[in-house]
């Protein structure tokens, strides 16, 4: 049976990260903005035709990244395009065909710049227990790798290297009704202090979070019948 679900499992992610992106697929990342941790959500919200192919409609791609954000997006086997809506242009954003040793161009919209990145080498990949293909790359404006079927692991796009703050490091990834947590010290949709642990346990089944904290706190208890707070 185990054998099984793994076998189902496995398609299942081979569909998602071969197949066309769906509505509602989203990327979370973090933002750390004067010591504060946020996530940042890239989602697609709906599709559209052009010229025949199907494309779907970002939102969320914001701050160093904003010259991405009139840009929508396709997935074909191996490669993903992306197509600047007000020029009409189509460029590549990654390539998995392509091996250790090659390179490519990022264009940037409205823009003759180009990013251009190399392969240093490629490998399988476990990411809370599913295998994925992974480009080690050496241009640190697009990231440190690239996760076949998601991108980088920084952001989904390029940020370059004057701006900031930065979006950075992948926190999940979630398509069609599969869920990766790339990072399981940090909720999806929660935000942090940087320095900060997940939780502080005062007393048995009393949490505070997050430690330390700065303009709000959390407290979560279980099998607790009254709670006094008093102000300090």
């Amino acid at each position: 049976m185990k054998r099984h679900w793994f076998l189902i499992l496995f398609i299942g992610w081979c569909h998602q990260i071969f197949g066309q992106y769906e509505v509602g697929t989203q990327w979370t990342y973090s933002l750390s903005d004067f010591g504060i941790i946020k996530p940042q959500f890239v989602e697609i919200t709906g599709d559209t035709l052009i010229g025949g192919e199907t494309w779907g409609v970002l939102s969320g791609i914001e701050g160093c990244a904003s010259d991405f954000s009139n840009c929508v997006i396709r997935k074909e086997a191996s490669k993903v395009y992306y197509k600047d809506l007000s020029s009409g242009e189509e460029f590549m954003l990654y390539d998995f065909s392509l091996g250790e040793g090659d390179s490519y161009t990022i264009a940037v919209p409205g823009s003759t710049f180009e990013y251009t990145v190399y392969i240093d080498s490629v490998r399988l990949v476990d990411f809370s227990g599913v295998l994925l293909n992974v480009q080690y790359i050496d241009n640190p404006d697009v990231g440190s790798y690239i996760i076949e079927g998601i991108g980088s692991e920084s952001f989904l796009f390029p940020q370059g290297n004057i701006c900031d703050p930065h979006y950075s490091s992948i926190r999940c990834f979630n398509s069609g009704g599969y869920f990766l947590d790339f990072n399981p010290d940090q909720e999806c949709d929660e935000t942090y202090i940087e320095g900060s642990s997940k939780e502080y346990e005062v007393a048995d089944h009393i949490k505070i979070l997050p430690n330390p904290a700065m303009d709000f706190i959390s407290i979560e208890w279980n099998h607790l019948k009254r709670l006094n707070i008093s102000e300090l």
